[in-house]
Protein backbone atom coordinates (compact mmCIF):
# COMPACT_ATOMS: atom_id res chain seq x y z
CA UNK A 1 0.00 0.00 0.00
CA UNK A 2 0.89 3.59 -0.46
CA UNK A 3 -0.48 5.88 2.27
CA UNK A 4 -0.52 9.65 2.27
CA UNK A 5 -1.48 12.29 4.81
CA UNK A 6 -1.37 15.93 3.78
CA UNK A 7 -1.81 17.38 7.28
CA UNK A 8 0.10 15.37 9.95
CA UNK A 9 -1.30 17.62 12.72
CA UNK A 10 -4.81 16.29 11.94
CA UNK A 11 -3.81 12.94 13.50
CA UNK A 12 -4.43 14.67 16.86
CA UNK A 13 -8.14 14.80 15.94
CA UNK A 14 -8.37 11.82 13.56
CA UNK A 15 -6.01 9.19 15.03
CA UNK A 16 -7.01 6.48 12.52
CA UNK A 17 -5.44 8.43 9.63
CA UNK A 18 -2.58 6.52 8.00
CA UNK A 19 0.98 7.76 8.32
CA UNK A 20 2.56 8.51 4.91
CA UNK A 21 4.58 5.65 3.50
CA UNK A 22 5.36 3.59 0.40
CA UNK A 23 5.20 -0.19 -0.02
CA UNK A 24 3.49 -0.63 3.34
CA UNK A 25 2.40 -4.11 4.29
CA UNK A 26 -1.28 -3.94 5.23
CA UNK A 27 -3.23 -6.84 6.68
CA UNK A 28 -7.01 -6.58 6.60
CA UNK A 29 -9.22 -8.68 8.88
CA UNK A 30 -12.89 -8.94 7.89
CA UNK A 31 -15.46 -10.13 10.39
CA UNK A 32 -19.23 -10.45 10.22
CA UNK A 33 -20.84 -9.81 13.59
CA UNK A 34 -23.90 -8.67 15.50
CA UNK A 35 -23.73 -5.26 17.19
CA UNK A 36 -26.74 -4.08 19.18
CA UNK A 37 -28.77 -6.74 17.36
CA UNK A 38 -27.78 -5.49 13.90
CA UNK A 39 -25.74 -7.46 11.38
CA UNK A 40 -22.48 -5.55 10.92
CA UNK A 41 -19.22 -5.96 9.06
CA UNK A 42 -15.94 -5.12 10.78
CA UNK A 43 -13.00 -4.17 8.59
CA UNK A 44 -9.78 -3.88 10.59
CA UNK A 45 -6.71 -2.58 8.71
CA UNK A 46 -3.24 -3.14 10.20
CA UNK A 47 -0.67 -0.81 8.61
CA UNK A 48 2.83 -2.22 9.26
CA UNK A 49 5.44 0.56 9.50
CA UNK A 50 9.16 -0.09 10.16
CA UNK A 51 8.92 1.05 13.79
CA UNK A 52 5.21 0.70 14.65
CA UNK A 53 1.86 -0.84 13.85
CA UNK A 54 -1.13 1.41 13.17
CA UNK A 55 -4.59 -0.11 13.34
CA UNK A 56 -7.66 1.44 11.74
CA UNK A 57 -11.13 0.06 12.50
CA UNK A 58 -14.37 0.36 10.58
CA UNK A 59 -17.69 -1.11 11.70
CA UNK A 60 -20.18 -0.98 8.85
CA UNK A 61 -23.91 -1.45 9.31
CA UNK A 62 -27.00 -0.86 7.17
CA UNK A 63 -27.96 2.80 7.14
CA UNK A 64 -31.58 3.13 8.32
CA UNK A 65 -33.98 5.12 6.18
CA UNK A 66 -31.79 5.18 3.07
CA UNK A 67 -33.56 4.44 -0.22
CA UNK A 68 -30.39 3.57 -2.12
CA UNK A 69 -27.98 0.86 -0.93
CA UNK A 70 -26.05 2.57 1.87
CA UNK A 71 -24.07 1.78 4.99
CA UNK A 72 -23.07 3.71 8.07
CA UNK A 73 -19.28 3.52 8.44
CA UNK A 74 -17.95 4.18 11.93
CA UNK A 75 -14.30 5.01 12.49
CA UNK A 76 -11.95 4.74 15.45
CA UNK A 77 -11.82 2.30 18.35
CA UNK A 78 -14.06 3.04 20.11
CA UNK A 79 -15.92 4.62 17.18
CA UNK A 80 -16.11 8.40 17.30
CA UNK A 81 -17.14 9.40 13.76
CA UNK A 82 -19.76 7.91 11.43
CA UNK A 83 -20.25 8.65 7.74
CA UNK A 84 -23.19 7.50 5.62
CA UNK A 85 -21.85 5.90 2.44
CA UNK A 86 -23.79 5.18 -0.74
CA UNK A 87 -22.73 1.97 -2.49
CA UNK A 88 -22.59 1.56 -6.26
CA UNK A 89 -21.72 -1.73 -7.96
CA UNK A 90 -20.32 -1.36 -11.49
CA UNK A 91 -18.66 -3.37 -14.26
CA UNK A 92 -20.82 -6.49 -13.74
CA UNK A 93 -19.94 -6.67 -10.05
CA UNK A 94 -16.17 -6.20 -10.47
CA UNK A 95 -16.14 -2.69 -8.94
CA UNK A 96 -17.60 -1.38 -5.69
CA UNK A 97 -17.64 2.41 -5.31
CA UNK A 98 -18.42 4.01 -1.94
CA UNK A 99 -19.14 7.73 -1.68
CA UNK A 100 -20.46 9.77 1.22
CA UNK A 101 -24.15 10.60 0.99
CA UNK A 102 -26.33 11.77 3.81
CA UNK A 103 -25.81 12.46 7.47
CA UNK A 104 -22.42 12.36 9.22
CA UNK A 105 -22.22 11.97 12.98
CA UNK A 106 -20.04 12.39 16.03
CA UNK A 107 -20.50 9.30 18.19
CA UNK A 108 -20.65 9.25 21.96
CA UNK A 109 -21.12 5.59 22.84
CA UNK A 110 -24.53 4.59 21.46
CA UNK A 111 -25.58 8.25 20.97
CA UNK A 112 -25.21 9.99 17.58
CA UNK A 113 -24.97 13.75 17.11
CA UNK A 114 -25.47 14.96 13.53
CA UNK A 115 -22.51 17.06 12.40
CA UNK A 116 -23.09 20.42 10.72
CA UNK A 117 -22.35 20.47 6.97
CA UNK A 118 -19.13 22.49 7.36
CA UNK A 119 -17.65 19.56 9.31
CA UNK A 120 -18.56 16.92 6.69
CA UNK A 121 -15.82 15.12 4.81
CA UNK A 122 -15.97 13.77 1.29
CA UNK A 123 -15.06 10.12 0.99
CA UNK A 124 -14.43 8.20 -2.21
CA UNK A 125 -13.37 4.56 -2.04
CA UNK A 126 -13.13 2.27 -5.03
CA UNK A 127 -12.43 -1.45 -4.90
CA UNK A 128 -11.83 -3.27 -8.17
CA UNK A 129 -11.49 -7.04 -8.51
CA UNK A 130 -8.26 -7.90 -10.35
CA UNK A 131 -8.80 -11.66 -10.15
CA UNK A 132 -10.42 -14.17 -7.76
CA UNK A 133 -7.94 -13.35 -4.96
CA UNK A 134 -6.85 -9.75 -5.54
CA UNK A 135 -8.51 -6.35 -5.35
CA UNK A 136 -7.16 -2.90 -6.05
CA UNK A 137 -8.31 -0.35 -3.50
CA UNK A 138 -8.14 3.44 -3.56
CA UNK A 139 -9.40 5.65 -0.74
CA UNK A 140 -9.31 9.46 -0.59
CA UNK A 141 -10.79 11.65 2.15
CA UNK A 142 -11.14 15.39 1.61
CA UNK A 143 -12.82 18.42 3.16
CA UNK A 144 -14.30 21.45 1.33
CA UNK A 145 -11.93 23.88 3.12
CA UNK A 146 -8.82 21.70 3.63
CA UNK A 147 -8.92 19.85 0.30
CA UNK A 148 -7.53 16.32 0.06
CA UNK A 149 -6.56 15.28 3.61
CA UNK A 150 -5.48 11.62 3.53
CA UNK A 151 -5.86 8.31 1.75
CA UNK A 152 -4.25 5.10 0.65
CA UNK A 153 -4.10 2.84 -2.40
CA UNK A 154 -2.71 -0.52 -3.39
CA UNK A 155 -3.55 -4.16 -3.90
CA UNK A 156 -4.89 -6.61 -1.36
CA UNK A 157 -4.70 -10.37 -1.87
CA UNK A 158 -6.81 -12.94 -0.02
CA UNK A 159 -4.92 -15.54 1.94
Amino acid sequence: MRAWNRYPWLRLFIPFMPIPGEDLRVVVHNLGMLDCGEVCYEWRRLFHYPNRLLTSYTLTRPSPGEVQPAVLDTFGQPANIAVTLALTVMDNGAVLKQTNAGVQYALFGPRKLALPRFMHVQSIATERAIDERTIRTEVAISHPLLGRMFGYSGQLAAS
